[in-house]
């Protein structure tokens, strides 16, 4: 199987986090449906990437049509895009 940008993004982006945070104690993914099982053939690579640097840690998430996420003081909206939260504690 080839490795798609978005896929290397991803693991680049996981792979970060872990280095720079203590291990969460839980996660929550919002990925859009243009980025799921048919984006990637079958496979959602994006859930295999979390999988593979955060094992055994709690995920959520759900497909959406797209993700609002805070930029630079302002919300924005991102199609095929993947937003993901790492939480140190469970107290949220």
């Amino acid at each position: 199987r080839q490795p798609l940008a978005a896929e290397g993004q991803m693991r680049e982006a996981l792979s970060g986090a872990a280095h720079q945070n203590a291990p969460p104690e839980f996660a929550v993914m919002f990925s859009c449906l243009g980025r799921g099982p048919l984006f990637y053939g079958d496979d959602d690579r994006d859930l295999l990437a979390f999988r593979e640097q955060f094992p055994g840690v709690p995920l959520v998430g759900a497909y959406g049509s797209g993700q609002i996420a805070p930029v630079g003081g302002e919300n924005r909206l991102f199609q095929n895009a993947v937003v993901t939260l790492l939480y140190e504690s469970a107290h949220v």
